[in-house]
């Protein structure tokens, strides 16, 4: 709530019109607008190690993790494809399945999202 009082009054002082959103689409172009301006800081480079097959990882992702995400023969929990040849056609629907199958386990669920652009705000529960 104080980002979205923040970036109300930023408007105000400015003199700007205030957009009218409700909370999440507010939260979401403040999301949206922070990624830019770390992308155009250039911080984003220093957060990841490259690893095998020039795939980027942050480096909060530990090379356990970072060799099981590069390695091509990975068995999927779940798959999620545009063209409907998964089981899910969106991320969200998927990530929902998985806890609902998952339960009360804390085992890793694997999803394997295919190629492609899933224009979805996608929230993971704790």
């Amino acid at each position: 709530m104080a980002n979205q009082r923040t970036c109300r009054d930023s408007f105000f002082k400015l003199c700007l019109t205030v957009p009218v959103m409700d909370g999440e689409n507010l939260t979401e172009l403040l999301a949206v607008n922070n990624a830019m301006l770390i992308a155009a800081s250039g911080q984003h480079k220093r957060r990841r190690r490259l690893i095998s097959k020039g795939l980027l990882f942050p480096e909060w992702v530990v090379a356990a993790d970072r060799k099981l995400l590069a390695a091509s023969d990975v068995k999927s929990d779940l798959v999620v494809s545009k063209d409907g040849s998964g089981n899910y056609r969106s991320i969200v629907k998927a990530v929902v399945a998985s806890a609902k199958a998952r339960g009360l386990s804390i085992a890793r669920f694997m999803i394997h999202v295919k190629a492609g652009v899933y224009q979805e705000n996608v929230e993971i529960p704790v």
